[in-house]
């Protein structure tokens, strides 16, 4: 069975949209870069911040504020199996008052809002998305 970096490294565009979904249209657009280019920064974002992270001076706050690199890496996430095991069983809460801590690029929020329940989020990607999913 192939791991998800083999999937990646032959994927067709695709197998790119089923594995990452609307996740890397929309970051191409937050970052007005190409979904090309988006694709390879989210292919190799895993890599790249483990590296800055192992050299990153400052507190873990400017990190996630300041890295360039983790909305990437989190859209990557998402597309894992792991993360969607953790968000399949959210689908039954519905109007209900949520707060998302730790939203990273809001998948999640975006899901539960999507769902008719009230969501409170932040982070610049989150309200960039939130326009796209009102």
């Amino acid at each position: 069975m192939k791991n998800l970096q083999e999937v990646i490294e032959n994927a067709t565009p695709v197998t790119v949209k089923k594995c990452y979904g609307p996740v890397l249209e929309e970051l191409a657009e937050y970052t007005n870069e190409p979904i090309e280019v988006v694709y390879e920064k989210v292919r190799d974002a895993f890599k790249a911040q483990s590296i800055i992270w192992q050299m990153w001076k400052g507190s873990p706050e400017e990190y996630y504020r300041k890295c360039r690199v983790y909305p990437y890496d989190l859209a990557d996430f998402s597309s894992l199996r792991v993360y969607q095991s953790i968000a399949a069983p959210l689908k039954f809460i519905k109007g209900k008052n949520v707060i998302d801590m730790g939203c990273g690029i809001g998948t999640i929020a975006i899901q539960l809002a999507n769902q008719g329940n009230t969501v409170l989020k932040s982070t610049a990607f989150i309200m960039f998305t939130s326009r796209i999913y009102p």
